[in-house]
């Protein structure tokens, strides 16, 4: 399994978004970005073939 790819890709819209909204309290932050690694590896998971390696 890579994940390397997708989770790259979201570090990237994690650094776009906590720059576009400086003002968001560093918890709030934490929490949106564990959500957001959570939903990009579950979604390339989701999104692979079954008996793809």
């Amino acid at each position: 399994m890579d994940t390397a790819p997708s989770l790259r890709a979201g570090v990237v819209v994690w650094n776009n978004f906590t720059s576009g909204i400086p003002w968001l309290d560093h918890g709030i932050q934490l929490k949106i970005l564990k959500l957001l690694v959570f939903f990009v590896v579950f979604m390339d998971l989701v999104s692979k073939p079954r008996g793809d390696t």
